[in-house]
C-alpha cells in the first residue's frame, strides 16, 4: 500500500490524535476494507464517548447490516481485551458491546419506518405499520387496478382504439387493451406529483436534423457519383456502359439532391437511399459496374457508411409517433387519474407501507414539521451511509437534511461538523431500476470536495485486498474506457503466494443426485 493512502487510512480510522473528524465522501472499490474501515472509525467513536444510539449507519441489505453489526462488536471486544484503554474508555466500550443490538444499523427504509413509528401522530400511521415486501406492494397495485377495470369497464371501452397501434386482431382483443392499460398505469403509480409528456409538433427540429444530415453527406456523395460516371467500362464499341438499376437509382438520388433549391426532409430520405445502396453493395460483395465490373477506380472515393447508417426514415417514424402520442394522450390523462385516485388510496393506509410509501412519508414529516427535522438531527449525531452508489436522489436529500445544521432550512447542504460519512464505489452502481443513478453520487460527492477542508473532503481508497495484478489491472483498463473522466486506477496489496492463487476458469457442477425416476 502506497504510504499515502496507508496515513489517510489511518485519519480515517481516527488513529492520530485531532486528525479526521470531518464529514467524508469516501470512494473505495470491492475489496478495498471499507467495512473494515467504517467498523474502526465507528468504535473509535464509541470509546471516546459517542453513545451507540447516537449513530445511523445505513446498508443496503439486511446481510450487510448484520455483517458491520458483527464486525463492531468483534472490535469492542478486541478494544477491551487489549488492555490499551481503561477508566471511561473501557466503560464506554462495554456498554456499548452489552447493547449493540439496540445500534441503528439498517437499511434506509427501516431507519425512515422507525422515525414515522415514532412520529405516527404526524404522519396518520399505526404505531405497528409495517413495510410491505415488494410482492405484496406489486398485489396491491393488482387489487386496486382490477377494482377499477371492473368498475369503469365502459368508460374504459371508449379508449381502446386510442390505446391500441398493432394489428386489427389486438384493437377487438380486451385482453391485450387491459394488459396496455395496466402496465400503463404500473409504470406510474408511484410517481408522486403531475406526470408531464410532450405533444408537441418538433417538426421544426426535424428539419434542422435534415439539413444537417445532407451537408454532411453530400459533398461526398457528389464526388463518388461523379467517380462512378467517369470509371464506367466501355461496350465493344467503346462508349461507356449503362449502370444496373441500383447503382443508377443511387446516382440519381444523389443527382436530384444536389440540384434541389431547398433542403428538408425530404431530400435527406432522398440521399439516405444513395446511401443505403453503398452500404448493401459492399455488404453483398458486389460491383458497382455489375458482375464484370471492378471497384478498384473508386477505391479513393467510396464513402465510409458507418453500421448505424440506415435510411434516413426518422421523419417517417418521427409522423407516426407524433399522431400516436396526440392520440393517446387522452388515455394518459386517463391513466394519471387512476394514479391519482391510486395514491389517496395508499396515503389513506395506515398499517402497511411499501418502500416508496416510507420515502413519501418522511419527505412529507421533514419538509413540514421542522421541529421534527431539528429533534433527529440532534438525536443522530453520527450518520453513515454504505454503497452510497446505490442511492436515489429522494435517499440523498433525506440524509443530507438529517445530517444539516439544527436550525437550518432542508436542503441547504450547510453540514454539521463531523456528522455524515458516505462511502461508495461509482464502478459498482446496480440499483438503477429503484432509481439510483450515478449523478445522485456524483452530486454529494461533488458538494462535499466544494467545502471548506474543515468541515468536508472527498476522497479516494484505492487498494485492493482481494484482488491480484492480473485482476486489478483488467479492472482498470476496462474501467479506464468505460470512464474516461474521474477514473482513480486501483492499486492492490494481495499478499497471497502466486504459486497459491486460482488460475483460469473453474467450473463448479454440483451433485444434485437423482428421484426415484432417475432425474436430478
Amino acid at each position: 500500500m502506497k504510504t499515502a493512502e496507508k496515513e489517510l487510512r489511518e485519519v480515517l480510522e481516527l488513529k492520530k490524535a485531532g486528525k479526521g473528524n470531518i464529514n467524508y465522501s469516501i470512494k473505495a472499490g470491492a475489496g478495498g476494507g471499507k467495512t473494515t474501515l467504517l467498523s474502526k472509525r465507528i468504535c473509535e467513536q464509541i470509546v471516546a464517548g459517542t453513545p451507540i444510539e447516537k449513530f445511523v449507519v445505513i446498508t443496503y441489505t439486511n446481510a450487510a447490516a448484520a455483517e458491520l453489526r458483527d464486525k463492531i462488536s468483534d472490535r469492542l471486544r478486541e478494544v477491551i481485551s487489549s488492555g490499551k484503554c481503561a477508566g471511561d474508555e473501557l466503560k464506554n466500550a462495554r456498554e456499548a458491546l452489552n447493547s449493540i443490538e439496540l445500534m441503528q444499523i439498517s437499511t434506509i427504509h427501516a431507519f425512515l419506518l422507525k422515525i414515522l413509528r415514532e412520529y405516527a401522530f404526524e404522519t396518520g400511521i399505526v404505531l405497528d405499520a409495517r413495510m410491505l415486501e415488494e410482492e405484496e406492494d406489486s398485489e396491491r397495485k393488482e387489487r386496486f387496478f382490477n377494482n377499477w377495470y371492473h368498475k369503469n369497464f365502459a368508460e374504459i371501452q371508449k379508449f381502446r382504439e386510442d390505446w391500441t397501434v398493432t394489428s386489427q386482431k389486438s384493437k377487438k382483443d380486451n385482453d391485450y387493451s387491459r394488459d396496455v392499460l395496466k402496465n400503463m398505469f404500473f409504470d406510474i403509480a408511484t410517481v408522486r406529483g403531475e406526470i408531464v409528456y410532450d405533444v408537441s409538433d418538433h417538426s421544426a427540429d426535424f428539419e434542422k436534423m435534415a439539413q444537417d444530415y445532407v451537408a454532411a453527406w453530400l459533398p461526398k456523395l457528389v464526388i463518388f457519383k461523379n467517380a462512378v460516371m467517369a470509371n464506367r467500362p466501355n461496350d465493344k464499341k467503346g462508349n461507356p456502359k449503362s449502370l444496373n438499376k441500383d447503382p443508377q437509382i443511387m446516382v440519381d438520388c444523389i443527382a436530384e439532391v444536389e440540384g434541389a433549391t431547398t433542403i428538408g426532409c425530404t431530400e435527406a430520405i432522398t440521399l439516405s437511399k444513395a446511401v443505403g445502396i453503398i452500404k448493401s453493395t459492399l455488404e453483398d460483395g458486389k460491383s458497382f459496374y455489375g458482375a464484370a465490373g471492378d471497384n478498384t477506380p473508386l477505391l479513393g472515393v467510396i464513402p465510409d457508411v458507418p453500421d448505424y447508417e440506415l435510411e434516413w426514415d426518422f421523419k417517417t417514424l418521427y409522423d407516426k409517433y407524433l399522431s400516436w402520442s396526440q392520440k393517446s394522450a387522452k388515455v394518459v390523462d386517463y391513466v394519471c387519474k387512476m394514479q391519482k385516485e391510486y395514491q389517496k388510496e395508499i396515503d389513506q393506509e395506515a398499517m402497511f407501507l411499501s418502500n416508496d410509501d416510507i420515502l413519501y412519508r418522511a419527505k412529507e414529516l421533514l419538509s413540514t414539521h421542522p421541529e421534527v427535522l431539528d429533534k433527529l438531527r440532534e438525536t443522530y449525531s453520527k450518520m453513515y451511509v454504505d454503497e452510497f452508489q446505490d442511492t436515489t436522489g429522494l435517499q440523498a436529500s433525506l440524509v443530507n437534511m438529517l445530517s444539516e445544521k439544527v436550525g437550518a432550512a432542508g436542503g441547504t447542504n450547510d453540514l454539521q461538523a463531523d456528522k455524515l460519512i458516505v462511502v461508495g464505489d461509482p464502478k459498482q452502481s446496480i440499483y438503477r431500476f429503484t432509481g439510483a443513478e450515478k449523478a445522485v453520487y456524483d452530486s454529494v460527492d461533488a458538494m462535499m470536495a466544494g467545502m471548506p477542508a474543515s468541515v468536508a473532503e472527498s476522497v479516494s481508497l484505492d487498494t485492493n485486498f482481494r484482488s491480484n495484478k492480473d485482476v486489478i489491472d483488467w479492472v482498470n483498463n476496462s474501467f479506464s474506457k468505460l470512464m474516461p473522466t474521474g477514473y482513480s486506477p486501483m492499486d492492490t496489496d494481495w499478499t497471497i503466494a502466486e504459486k497459491n492463487a486460482l488460475h483460469g476458469v473453474y467450473k463448479y457442477e454440483p451433485n444434485l443426485g437423482m428421484d426415484a425416476n432417475g432425474k436430478t
